[in-house]
């Protein structure tokens, strides 16, 4: 009997026979049978039994542990893969912005080594035809690898001469040349060095193209350079558009029209050298005011609406054909240090008298005027004055038109908004079913107290009599303007009268 083999526990107790006889004693322990465990019983002081191991499943346990680590190591992977694709993304967009910020460098770079035309000079010589201006060419003597705005090249001149001659028609094509020259003779006094212009930073980047501050002389000026073209697509239409626009800012001169120096047109990019409008345009007012980052009084504002009233007044008012600019909105709308506006983003004019249908698909919803959205190609010029009264609306109450949150206490204080689809999509139904941006307030009592809680704060130094009078016929002069029967909506020129009466209440 292996007594003192390891597995076996060793005990030395003292047996007692009497007080005086003690009888010491080794008992060696051995471990329970396989399947037993020492257990203490409660029966006897230190008493202890072999009883069975408690089952333990440890076939459950690996499958569950089996599991877990698989489930475990799979969110591991697709942590890893997502790390792996924002990573991936991150370095996509620092990759695309570098490869546009080196294309910005290029076309900065490049414009420092071309020259360009200068449309006109101070106020003389102003072109009000508009066809006529688009046959404006500089002069053929132009010997740069860029493509002047409604200019030809030289070299491309005698090309096209060249080509003339050995086609059926050479002659008539010779002769339009030779006309097309003597034309662009007249503005050879208006090539002026490009290196006068000094890009000073980027102001902002939008779907048509980015704009940047620029230094002419001395002089701040706004650089517009129109989106780059796709060289696998005819850039023909990119070219008209940028030509009509300037063509257009080229005959005007006008304190509310932005104003248009220079031009010219590269391979991949078209540049406009307009005015520099210090604080921007009217959407970020209209954004400050409502984040309470900016404050104008209620004649402030109206005097804003006035000028762009009067701009449009002068445009679709233009000899011999006057000019729709189809695209009104806050975001075309400049606002200098003194508030006075500046019409501005030409894209999509034309004029009065064109006979050519427009696609419907243009301008902002919000501001588009109900016969475009319904495809009248015979629109005319009410289109901006529907406009208008959308901006109107827009600056007066500092909200979004149609696409108001139902918690927004200023426009719902008083009436209760219906739960309809507040998309931008939806907006087409609404302006069609007649629906305009809600006026929040029903009788005079209820705008008494809307004025109290609104517009008191930005308007104390004008009496709460004045205020009720100015804005009944602030919201009459705006709810005309967008009525759905563009015959029935109000000339520009009777807009700048009303609105010049109100501004009347200031002296």
């Amino acid at each position: 009997m292996a007594i003192f083999t390891p597995d076996l526990r060793q005990v030395s107790p003292s047996i007692y026979l009497d007080p005086n006889t003690k009888i010491d004693t080794i008992i060696h322990i051995e471990k329970c049978p396989q399947g037993k465990i020492l257990a203490k019983q409660d029966i006897l002081d230190g008493a202890w039994i072999c009883v069975d191991e408690p089952y333990i499943p440890y076939e459950t346990i690996i499958a569950v542990a089996s599991i877990t680590s698989i489930v475990v190591f799979s969110l591991f992977l697709l942590a890893m893969y997502a790390f792996i694709r924002l990573i991936r993304n991150v370095v996509s967009k620092l990759k695309r912005l570098e490869s546009k910020e080196k294309a910005e460098k290029l076309v900065e770079s490049k414009l420092l080594e071309k020259r360009v035309v200068l449309m006109g000079d101070g106020e003389e010589d102003i072109p009000t035809d508009i066809s006529a201006s688009c046959e404006m060419q500089p002069p053929s003597n132009f010997h740069t690898e860029q493509s002047p705005l409604l200019a030809v090249n030289q070299g491309h001149n005698e090309r096209d001469q060249a080509s003339s001659q050995t086609t059926s028609g050479g002659n008539s094509t010779k002769r339009s040349v030779s006309s097309h020259r003597q034309k662009t003779q007249e503005y050879s006094q208006w090539v002026i060095p490009i290196d006068e212009i000094d890009i000073l930073k980027r102001l902002a980047d939008g779907a048509n193209g980015t704009v940047y501050l620029a230094s002419w002389n001395g002089t701040k000026v706004a650089l517009k350079s129109l989106k780059q073209r796709d060289e696998s697509m005819d850039s023909a239409n990119d070219d008209d558009e940028f030509e009509r626009e300037a063509s257009l800012l080229g005959s005007i001169r006008h304190p509310n029209i932005v104003q248009f120096l220079v031009s010219f047109l590269r391979e991949v990019t078209s540049i406009l050298v307009v005015e520099y409008v210090e604080r921007g345009s009217l959407d970020r007012l209209i954004y400050n005011l409502k984040f309470g980052f900016d404050k104008l009084t209620l004649f402030q504002k109206i005097d804003i609406l006035y000028g762009v009233a009067k701009g449009m007044h002068y445009l679709h008012t233009l000899k011999p054909k006057g000019i729709i600019h189809r695209d009104l909105k806050p975001g075309n709308i400049l606002i200098d240090n003194n508030l006075t506006a500046k019409i501005c983003d030409f894209g999509l004019s034309r004029a009065l008298t064109d006979s050519n249908s427009a696609t419907t698909n243009i301008g902002t919803l919000s501001y588009m005027a109900n016969e475009m959205i319904e495809g009248n190609s015979n629109y005319n010029h009410k289109v901006d004055v529907y406009s208008f009264a959308i901006i109107m609306w827009e600056l007066f109450f500092e909200e979004t038109p149609y696409l108001n949150n139902s918690n927004c206490e200023k426009l719902y204080k008083f009436i209760e908004q219906r739960h309809d689809d507040t998309s931008r999509f939806n907006v087409i139904v609404k302006v069609l079913k007649g629906e305009r941006p809600v006026i929040p307030f029903r009788n005079n009592e209820e705008m008494r107290e809307w004025i109290a809680t609104y517009l008191m704060e930005q308007n104390s130094q004008t009496s709460m009599e004045i205020l009720c009078e100015v804005t009944q016929e602030f919201i009459s002069i705006m709810t005309s303007c967008w009525n759905c029967n563009y015959l029935e909506r109000p000339e520009f020129s009777e807009v700048c009268s009303r609105l010049s009466k109100l501004l009347e209440w200031t002296k």
